[in-house]
C-alpha cells in the first residue's frame, strides 16, 4: 500500500514505548516511511538521537521522523496505535490528521479494543466514549504482538524473546489493509501470520493477560513465581476458567483450555508482565482498560466472575493515585533494572 505511486508505505506509529520502538526500528529497516508520534517533551530527544532496539544481535538504531503533534504529517497508509488501552481515548486527538478513507488503523493494545463488540447484540456492546472510535470498522486491523520486549526509556527498548505477530481485519473483509501490514512485518523479520478470526484470537490472549497481569503486579513477581505457588496458581486458573466460560457464552470457540494457558505461561517463567513493569516504575496501569470491559460483558450476559472481580478490585489500588485513596509506591529503580525479563504483550 502506498499513495501517489510512492514505493514506501507511509506508516505513523502513535507511541514510543516498548512496542512502538520495536515496530519503529523494524519497519524502518523494512523500508517504510515511518513517523513516530511521541509526547512533546520526548519528541525532541528522539528526533535527535533516534530510536534504539537492543537484543542478542546488538543494538539497532533507526532515525524515523519524530513529531509531538500530527498536523504536519497528513493522511497515512497505516497508523499503528502502540499505546495501552487506557491511553487510546487521549490519542484520538492525534489520530484525526493521520486518517482518511484509505488509512488502515492497527490496534496493538492488550485487552478488548473499542471495536471488539461492534456488530454484536446491544447487550454485549462495550461501554465507551463515542469519540474513542478511530476509523470505520472496515479500516481497522487487529494486531496481537507475541514478543517479550521491555521499555528502558523513551525510544529505547530491549527485545528479549519472541518474534510472532498475528494480524486480522476487524470486519473480516478489508484484505488490502491487512496484506499491507503483513508484508511490512515480514519484511522487518517478524514471523507474521494472518488470523482467520481476530476476535477469537484476541479473546484467547485475553484469558492469560487479564489474569496474569494483575496477579504478577499484585504479588510484585514474575510469572514463574506465581505459577510455583500452589494457591496463587489455583486462583489464576479459576479466574481464567471464568473468562473462558464468558467466551463460550458469547459463542467464541476456545482455542485452548486453562491447562494449555498455564503450560504456555510456564515457558515464560521469567516474563515480566506490562502491568508489573508499570507498577515497578510508578506508572499508571492498564488495569481498568484490561479488566473492566470483561466484567461489564459478564454482568450483561449473566456469567458470574467472582475471582476476576476480586483481582480487579484489588489491582485498582496499584494506581499511583488511586481514586479510592490507595497509593501504590514504586519499587526502587534497582529492583526494576535487576529483572532481566520482558514485557509480555
Amino acid at each position: 500500500m502506498s499513495r501517489g505511486g510512492r514505493e514506501a508505505a507511509k506508516v505513523a506509529i502513535v507511541g514510543a514505548g516498548a512496542v512502538g520502538t520495536l515496530l519503529g526500528v523494524t519497519l524502518c529497516e523494512a523500508g517504510a516511511d515511518v513517523s513516530i508520534v511521541a509526547r512533546p517533551r520526548a519528541a525532541m530527544a528522539l528526533a535527535r538521537d533516534g530510536i534504539v532496539l537492543r537484543g542478542e544481535g546488538g543494538e539497532r538504531r533507526a532515525h524515523p521522523r519524530v513529531v509531538g503533534e500530527t498536523a504536519s504529517l497528513g493522511p497515512q497508509d497505516i497508523v499503528i496505535l502502540a499505546v495501552k488501552g487506557h491511553q487510546v481515548a487521549a490519542a484520538r486527538v492525534a489520530l484525526a490528521p493521520l486518517i482518511d478513507d484509505r488509512t488502515a488503523v492497527v490496534t496493538t493494545m492488550n485487552g478488548l479494543p473499542w471495536w471488539f463488540a461492534d456488530g454484536s447484540p446491544d447487550d454485549v456492546r462495550l461501554a465507551r466514549a463515542p469519540d474513542a472510535r478511530a476509523a470505520g470498522l472496515s479500516q481497522v486491523v487487529g494486531c496481537l504482538v507475541f514478543v517479550n520486549v521491555v521499555r528502558i526509556g523513551d525510544g529505547v527498548a530491549q527485545h528479549l524473546a519472541g518474534n510472532r505477530i498475528v494480524v486480522g481485519e476487524a470486519d473480516n473483509a478489508s484484505a488490502p489493509a491487512c496484506e499491507s501490514m503483513l508484508a511490512l512485518l515480514r519484511a522487518g523479520g517478524f514471523d507474521a501470520a494472518r488470523s482467520a478470526n481476530i476476535r477469537r484470537d484476541i479473546w484467547n490472549k485475553l484469558v492469560s493477560t487479564a489474569i496474569m497481569n494483575p496477579a504478577t503486579a499484585l504479588l510484585r513477581c514474575c510469572v514463574g513465581a506465581v505459577l510455583d505457588d500452589v494457591e496463587a496458581r489455583r486462583t489464576c486458573a479459576r479466574a481464567m476458567a471464568e473468562i473462558e466460560a464468558l467466551g463460550q457464552a458469547l459463542g467464541i470457540c476456545p482455542l485452548a483450555t486453562t491447562a494449555d494457558h498455564l503450560a504456555l505461561l510456564g515457558t515464560l517463567r521469567d516474563g515480566r508482565t506490562s502491568m508489573l513493569q508499570d507498577v515497578l516504575a510508578g506508572r499508571t496501569t492498564e488495569v481498568d482498560a484490561l479488566m473492566r470491559p470483561v466484567l461489564e460483558i459478564g454482568l450483561r450476559v449473566g456469567v458470574d466472575m467472582p475471582i476476576t472481580q476480586a483481582l480487579f478490585g484489588l489491582a485498582r489500588f496499584l494506581q499511583p493515585q488511586s481514586s479510592t485513596g490507595g497509593n501504590a509506591s514504586a519499587e526502587p529503580a534497582a529492583a526494576l533494572s535487576s529483572l532481566n525479563t520482558g514485557d509480555m504483550q
